[in-house]
């Protein structure tokens, strides 16, 4: 009898052990507000959006983490072209992405981390050009890639600044910093 008690005491100690840890959810939610910027040799200067990026993640492990954000306009900018006589504007329709993270294990106060995943980029620009009005959507997608830093007040929340490359292609770079925050679950 004595010899089937222990191994029941021990299965029971792991089961509850393990029932803990299921219990324990690895979710997240958050959001940034982001600054977007849209480089290209046809423009004299760089064009600027404000934007508000939800995010949804899961913490794999210590080190690991898959996310997915959404993000929206939150004012367009006026866009000049060189050598073109033109009022447009440009404005960010959406911002979607799913994205992989890596944290440098530390035990600092900071946390390094690196961002790599997909992104596409939904702008409209409307407005004149050349004395003809225009109205163009156009969808920049591709590899995404950013470094960041965040500060973990306790285990289930972060606040973070972040800088993405979020598309790099057709003469057009878009980038982006952010400053957010996430909750757990």
């Amino acid at each position: 009898m004595k010899k089937l008690l222990l191994p029941l005491a021990l299965l029971a100690a792991f089961s509850a052990n393990a029932q803990d840890d299921s219990a324990k959810s690895n979710a997240y939610a958050g959001f940034s507000m982001s600054v977007l910027n849209y480089d290209s040799d046809v423009l004299a200067d760089d064009v600027n959006v404000g934007a508000v990026i939800g995010t949804l993640g899961y913490q794999i492990n210590d080190n690991f983490n898959i996310e997915a954000r959404y993000g929206v306009d939150l004012g367009g900018d006026a866009i000049e072209f060189r050598d073109v006589d033109s009022d447009t504007e440009l404005t960010v329709d959406s911002v979607m992405g799913l994205y992989a993270i890596g944290r440098l294990p530390n035990s600092t106060l900071f946390t390094p981390y690196g961002v790599l995943g997909f992104s596409k980029t939904k702008v409209d620009v409307k407005g004149t050009f050349e004395g003809a009005e225009v109205d163009v959507d156009d969808n920049e997608s591709g590899l995404s890639y950013g470094l960041g830093v965040e500060i973990m007040p306790n285990e289930k929340d972060r606040v973070y600044l972040e800088y993405m490359v979020l598309s790099d292609e057709d003469d057009v770079e878009a980038t982006g910093i952010s400053m957010g925050f996430t909750f757990g679950f």
